[in-house]
């Protein structure tokens, strides 16, 4: 059986209307304080301009998330980057760096703007605060209700040409390994509901069997609270098309981060669903559902070098190692809306596939600035990908060998 292996960023989403990275930063660049509201349950929402609550609980934190990047645009970036700036919090919290600068804003902010002379007022309680709303903010930009919609896809314009250039390639036996840098949620949505794909789809998730079930509470005619069984990774490639997501997904949460019983298993949370339960024994061998405390936000990978931290993680290192281990086995790698920015993805490309003399095909609007094209067997397709024609995606099945 025959390989080929695709990865894909952003570029690759936003003929579908999702946000570019750079969308993204200007939408932290130009954020105000009356653009975003805090729910009493911890929620961040951006108002999008909705008129926002006279009154919030959480105004302090409100004020703290605006300010801090307005400072930092001002101090330490004015060409602003979330993920850079994901790093710069990150590395603050993990390891106390950039505290003497750190210090003073938040010294002037307490005084000036709490009003506050409680040491519960500290500098890396607020820091923990934001980074959680901030993970929510960035995965609240990347989610799209319409792709936890139950529907049949005969056909998914601008994809088109890409699903009959993935039917075309199950039709001649080809396994296809599909390395997603991004959290969204639309290789997912076309793959599993296409009426030519989603018999040969696959994740590595399954909700057979699976002890994982979530609350959903309707409030239709009558209101009701019921359980459903939720998908937990399973490590299961049996399928020809596969989804590997090395940075995680905005579907995805840690099963349980509470001590004694921490349970490291990716489960997936569906629309609509709550609390998340496990089915159990008890000491009678009695089945019961016990309660798990999930992360307010999803299993993300965000930072340009805190990724590489989680890479030794155990879920992560394993997809790392079906990473390499695919580019290995492929016959030609096929990169679309990827930017080449991830160092530590970069150096798997090249030690685990371009040395060897392959093939690659970039599919990107602007050519990436990367050394790969001029020195590696490369060509590039300099256009978006919903631009590319069916008789070129028919042309790059032809390379795989």
């Amino acid at each position: 059986m025959k390989e080929i292996s695709l990865i894909i960023g952003s570029g690759f989403s936003v003929p579908d209307g999702m946000k570019t990275v750079g969308q993204i930063n200007e939408t932290l660049t130009n954020l105000d304080e009356k653009d975003i509201y805090i729910h009493s349950d911890m929620t961040l929402i951006l108002l999008n301009g909705q008129e926002k609550p006279d009154f919030s609980v959480h105004r302090r934190d409100e004020l703290f998330f605006v300010r801090f990047i307005k400072w930092y645009i001002e101090n330490v970036e004015g060409d602003f980057n979330y993920e850079r700036f994901y790093d710069y919090v990150t590395s603050y919290q993990r390891f106390q760096d950039r505290k003497d600068e750190l210090e003073p804003f938040f010294e002037e902010f307490k005084r000036d703007v709490l009003k506050s002379t409680s040491p519960i007022d500290d500098l890396y309680n607020y820091i923990s605060k934001f980074s959680d709303y901030f993970n929510k903010l960035i995965s609240s930009l990347l989610q799209s209700r319409k792709y936890y919609e139950d529907v049949g896809l005969g056909n998914y314009p601008p994809y088109d040409g890409f699903s009959a250039f993935l039917k075309a390639l199950v039709q001649d036996n080809f396994v296809v390994h599909n390395h997603s840098l991004n959290h969204d949620l639309l290789f997912e949505h076309l793959a599993s509901k296409h009426s030519d794909l989603w018999q040969h789809f696959t994740d590595g998730y399954t909700d057979l069997g699976s002890p994982y079930y979530g609350n959903v509470h309707l409030q239709q005619s009558i209101s009701k609270t019921y359980k459903v069984r939720l998908k937990r990774f399973t490590n299961v490639y049996d399928k020809p098309i596969r989804l590997y997501k090395l940075h995680g997904s905005v579907d995805t949460y840690i099963a349980n981060v509470a001590h004694p019983n921490v349970d490291l298993t990716r489960v997936k949370r569906d629309w609509g669903v709550g609390e998340i339960q496990k089915e159990v024994v008890d000491e009678s061998q009695n089945y019961k559902y016990t309660s798990l405390y999930q992360n307010t936000h999803p299993d993300m990978l965000s930072g340009a070098s805190s990724k590489a931290l989680w890479y030794k993680q155990p879920y992560y290192k394993e997809l790392q190692e079906y990473f390499k281990d695919n580019l290995e086995k492929s016959e030609l790698l096929l990169v679309i809306g990827y930017g080449f920015s991830d160092d530590g993805i970069n150096h798997i490309i090249e030690n685990q596939f371009l040395i060897s003399g392959k093939p690659m095909v970039v599919i990107d609007i602007a050519k990436p600035n990367t050394r790969f094209i001029d020195d590696y067997k490369t060509k590039l397709i300099q256009k978006s990908m919903d631009k590319v024609t069916l008789e070129e995606w028919m042309e790059i099945k032809k390379n795989c060998g």
